[in-house]
């Protein structure tokens, strides 16, 4: 997106406060102040701090206005309002299945079976943080990164292949997602499902949850719901 004369940057050599990149590299650079807002981010997280640019690029994943023609030209089925933006969704960015606003079904395929060639997944649970410019790139499909808001969690496809299997034969069975990552099971709760039942599925789950945490919970957001 080009900036009009008022938002662009003068015509001199600088570097994108937020990629570190040449300003320039895609049209006239925008000034900083026209193209992100202080609840873009934390200053620190930017390449270039005192810098006073922004790149044609790095706007286009920060204003809402891009969001919404990008939604409206692929015809996506996303639900948009007024304050919509890239903060506002999950996404995954891939050399060979494109751009992706994820559902549970999505996130699943991807994780458990990588795409081909460089791919970076960023996921938010608040729609409240821009996490496309400081996404991780993936290159190796057996162990890779992704942000969670402002974590990065490491994933091994085939692990987390196991955990989802697991957690959604517990969903399944009758016992409540929550339950599931925490341990934390009612009475009422046991008493729904059978003890024995239970007992299955916390052996299972409660392996992951000690060992690998950071997987469960993110097993906990992408997991499928029983059909009703």
């Amino acid at each position: 997106m080009q900036p009009t004369h008022r938002e662009a940057y003068p015509e001199e050599p600088a570097r994108c406060a937020v990629c570190g990149g040449d300003a320039h590299a895609y049209g006239r650079a925008w000034r900083r102040e026209k193209a992100i807002s202080e609840s873009f981010g934390p200053s620190e997280s930017l390449s270039v701090q005192h810098s006073r640019a922004v790149c044609c690029a790095c706007v286009h994943f920060a204003i809402g206005k891009t969001f919404h023609a990008t939604i409206v030209r692929r015809g996506l089925q996303v639900k948009l309002w007024p304050q919509a933006s890239w903060r506002s969704y999950s996404h995954i960015f891939s050399e060979s299945l494109g751009h992706i606003i994820p559902r549970r079904e999505d996130w699943r395929r991807v994780l458990t079976s990588p795409p081909g060639g460089r791919f970076m997944a960023v996921m938010t649970n608040t729609g409240m943080k821009n996490l496309v410019y400081r996404g991780l790139i993936a290159e190796d499909g057996d162990l890779f990164a992704m942000l969670v808001e402002d974590r990065a969690v490491w994933v091994n496809p085939r692990l987390l292949g196991d955990i989802v299997l697991a957690f959604e034969a517990a969903l399944a069975d009758g016992l409540r997602r929550d339950d599931l990552l925490s341990g934390d099971y009612s009475a009422a709760s046991i008493f729904k499902v059978g003890r024995a039942t239970w007992q299955v599925h916390e052996e299972a789950i409660g392996q992951f949850r000690r060992q690998s945490l950071h997987l469960l919970r993110l097993v906990h957001a992408i997991a499928a719901s029983p059909a009703r």
